[in-house]
């Protein structure tokens, strides 16, 4: 929504209140039509209609339980060998990091392993410390 400048004689007109003019926006933060406004904090205001729900549907998703499996017990692997470079490398961000459980799906028992898989094949010189 493209908001006009200001001039004289807009003013003079009854069109301004406090340096914007658009049709049926308030610029208080108040809707003269059923609208509401939603600052950004960036001196942009965004019309929003009440009872909006796409925060809520928002929300929703991000709290919906993903059902993630292991992939070391699906394919019922007890030791995590710390000289497969290319299986630990998966498990690791593009900054070198490993991967939190919750993002890579690895259960609790395999990310204590697979941890210490990363570590020694960092030692051992397999893996980087630091990706630059």
């Amino acid at each position: 929504m493209a908001v006009p400048r200001l001039s004289a004689g807009m003013a003079a007109e009854g069109l301004a209140t406090e340096g914007l003019a658009t049709e049926g926006l308030a610029t208080e933060g108040l809707a003269t039509e059923g609208l509401a406004t939603e600052g950004l904090g960036i001196g942009v205001v965004v019309p929003v209609k009440e009872g909006d729900k796409r925060r809520d549907s928002a929300s929703k998703l991000m709290n919906k339980p993903q059902n993630k499996t292991c992939p070391f017990c699906v394919s019922s692997t007890k030791n995590i060998d710390y000289k497969d470079a290319e299986t630990l490398k998966r498990f690791t961000s593009s900054f070198g990091k490993i991967a939190p459980k919750k993002r890579s799906g690895v259960c609790s028992w395999h990310q204590r392993k697979l941890a210490n898989a990363i570590k020694k094949a960092r030692v051992a010189g397999l893996l980087p410390f630091l990706i630059q």
